[in-house]
């Protein structure tokens, strides 16, 4: 796993946030490893396709898997009957052979007139009669052209019903990934204000400082934990952006929130730890 905050990172982090005296290098690196796990969830998440992509994916399956069966059926609705059975291809085949609607006879014989059956077909006429690939060959060579385009047309009518049961199943795996994916996200929320939060709880191990920030009249948020926070949050970025495969990802606002937006989590932060909460309006006066 990639550290995209080690234990350096921290270390100038608590720099910035004016320490002198820092933890050992121990407690640096596991805490390092700690946010990067965080780190890594975000970047994850920025990486998995959004929700309305996997819709169109979805979508566009959902009209192979429709397309595929309506050829299908367009075909199978000429034939006057048809056994409970006529998904196995030797039924299918003998439907086809006898039948005389015109349009049936029209693409029978148009698949007839395509050449000798397809490696498909001798497969299946090998597996039916036990014959050797050679006696196939032989055997198809004697099949009446009205033989071989019925052969040919059960053929193409498995092969296509088969396409559109691939595609039915592709489009469930991805309504199943969509929904995974909106619950995940749903129970998450922001993961970069998780993130945010586990440094904020890093901060608070290492340091032992209670969490607060300061603003004058109409100042943007400052103090020590903001600049520890927009210091690791840089380091992250800077190494995404030094990747090639991963400096889109540094664009996202996810690696840049505003010192309002830190100083609103921290916000959260203490209002989800009650007793953090009153020891730090207690000495900050929040």
């Amino acid at each position: 796993m990639i550290l995209w905050i080690d234990g350096t990172d921290l270390r100038d982090a608590l720099a910035r946030a004016e320490f002198t005296e820092f933890p050992g290098e121990k407690v640096l690196n596991r805490a390092a490893f700690t946010a990067s796990i965080a780190a890594q969830a975000v970047i994850a998440q920025t990486l998995s396709p959004p929700l309305h992509v996997l819709d169109a994916h979805a979508t566009a399956l959902g009209g192979i898997e429709r397309g595929c069966r309506e050829s299908v059926e367009a075909v199978l609705r000429r034939l006057p009957t048809l056994p409970s059975h006529t998904g196995r291809r030797q039924a299918l085949r003998d439907h086809l052979e006898k039948s005389m609607d015109p349009v049936i006879f029209a693409i029978r014989d148009a698949a007839a007139s395509d050449g000798v059956p397809g490696p498909s077909v001798l497969a299946s006429m090998t597996t039916a009669a036990g014959r050797s690939g050679g006696e196939a060959e032989a055997h198809a060579g004697r099949m009446s052209p009205h033989s071989q385009g019925a052969d040919r047309l059960a053929d193409a009518l498995m092969y296509v019903g088969q396409v559109g049961d691939w595609a039915a199943v592709a489009r469930e795996q991805y309504e199943a990934g969509r929904k995974r994916e909106t619950t995940t996200r749903d129970q998450e929320g922001s993961l970069s204000r998780a993130f945010a939060y586990k440094l904020i709880e890093t901060y608070k191990k290492v340091s032992g400082r209670r969490l607060k920030f300061s603003r004058g009249d109409g100042e943007r948020p400052a103090g020590p934990l903001i600049d520890y926070l927009v210091l690791l949050f840089e380091r992250v970025r800077g190494k995404l952006e030094a990747d090639p495969a991963q400096a889109l990802v540094a664009k996202e606002r996810d690696w840049s929130p505003s010192m309002e937006t830190l100083a609103l989590w921290i916000t959260l932060y203490r209002g989800a730890h009650p007793a953090e909460a009153q020891a730090s309006r207690q000495t900050a006066g929040l």
